[in-house]
């Protein structure tokens, strides 16, 4: 599989692997609405469909600018930064390779 490239259909994916990883459709589409869509506002708003290292970063700096200012939430903010960092794990190990964090706590 070739490596996705566009920003849009990478969190698309992302979201699509929680989903098969166990994850309830409901939240996986609720964190996407709250976590992964502003990160697709920034990059449109800067002109940028694919994925960019370097403008992910500046995302992930403008949230902690806003928490710091405080314009957003401690928990929005940790939110984002988890779903940059999704991002990035999932783009540089790949499609197959990649697979969220083991829980704490598993469940039985």
């Amino acid at each position: 599989m070739a490596k996705v490239t566009d920003i849009s259909e990478l969190i698309s994916l992302v979201c699509d692997k929680l989903i098969e990883y166990g994850v309830q459709p409901h939240t996986v589409w609720s964190d996407y609405s709250y976590n992964y869509r502003p990160i697709l506002h920034f990059f449109q708003e800067h002109g940028c469909s694919h994925y960019d290292e370097g403008l992910l970063m500046q995302c992930r700096c403008e949230q902690q600018e806003r928490y710091e200012r405080e314009d957003l939430l401690r928990k929005n903010c940790l939110n984002t930064t988890r779903a940059v960092s999704r991002l990035q794990e999932f783009y540089n190990r790949g499609f197959s390779g990649w697979k969220p964090r083991e829980s704490m706590m598993p469940l039985m």
